[in-house]
């Protein structure tokens, strides 16, 4: 008879095998993130991660879902595209050197 952590753990790689889960270890993270994997570099890391508001995936303590992890890296930079709510300029609208400059630079990304 399996162990309750046997059996979690075996559920898990099912679900992975066909959802094609992907958990990152927090050590991986870590790294990924330039922090350091010795004990003092791991406590920066998860002090920044409470921060931020990064949290390991559900019920799998040092293990996080790349996939939240990447939405609340959007969420916390407030990233949007680089072309939306630019307005266009009106034609008849006097000649703003600076506003066009902004507008053209808003549409290249910068």
């Amino acid at each position: 008879m399996k162990t309750e952590k046997q059996l979690g753990n075996s559920i898990i790689e099912m679900i992975s095998e066909k959802y094609s889960l992907i958990f990152i270890p927090v050590e991986n993270l870590a790294i990924q993130f330039g922090f350091e994997t010795d004990e003092a570099g791991l406590a920066k890391f998860k002090r920044w991660t409470s921060r931020v508001g990064i949290r390991p995936a559900p019920m799998r303590p040092g293990f996080y879902d790349p996939k939240a992890v990447r939405e609340r890296l959007d969420a916390f930079h407030q990233t949007t595209p680089a072309n939306d709510n630019v307005p266009e300029p009106s034609p008849d609208a006097p000649v703003d050197h600076v506003a066009n400059r902004r507008l053209r630079n808003a549409k290249k990304g910068k």
